[in-house]
């Protein structure tokens, strides 16, 4: 597997600053509730997505538009709030809610749903579009059941831990 600096050169699927097909993307949709991810966006420093970036969305999503999909916000620091699924909210290293993602470094990214929302794809493209993550993709955790406050804390700690974020 390729690396990239911000990535601290260990193994990560890469797309450094161009669009990819599909990006980390099972075969069929997935029920869950909670999605851990070790990602930075671009080289970690730019305050501003280039275009609308995919983080997460469902098969359907890769195509077309979907209502299960969370997408950066194109020359804005956020999430494009209109994807945003009813119940869903974003996280960033532990902390709070926030619409806020950009200077993305090397971080976990925690997507929480009150309901089971259907993922089959970690940076995909969106809406048939060149709307793929843009950066590394290091470790992927999903679980079709909602975590305790313990058990988002444990799956944090680990990450933040094994991928030496701050």
């Amino acid at each position: 597997m390729a690396s990239a600096p911000v990535a601290g050169g260990r193994p990560a699927l890469v797309w450094p600053d161009a669009a990819n097909a599909r990006g980390l993307t099972l075969a069929s949709d997935a029920l869950v509730r909670e999605v851990f991810a070790v990602m930075a966006y671009a080289d970690g420093a730019r305050s501003a997505f280039d275009t609308y970036n995919t983080l997460t969305t469902d098969l359907a999503g890769l195509d077309s538009s979907s209502a299960n999909r969370v997408m950066g916000h194109e020359n804005n620091a956020g999430i494009f709030t209109a994807s945003l699924p009813p119940g869903m909210t974003v996280h960033l290293n532990g902390g709070g809610a926030t619409t806020s993602l950009l200077p993305m470094p090397l971080s976990v990214l925690h997507i929480k749903s009150a309901s089971p929302f259907a993922l089959a794809s970690i940076g995909g493209r969106n809406n048939g579009s060149s709307r793929a993550w843009r950066g590394p993709v290091c470790e992927v955790l999903a679980y079709t059941d909602a975590l305790d406050a313990a058990g988002v804390s444990r799956n944090v700690s680990y990450l933040k831990d094994g991928w030496g974020i701050g």
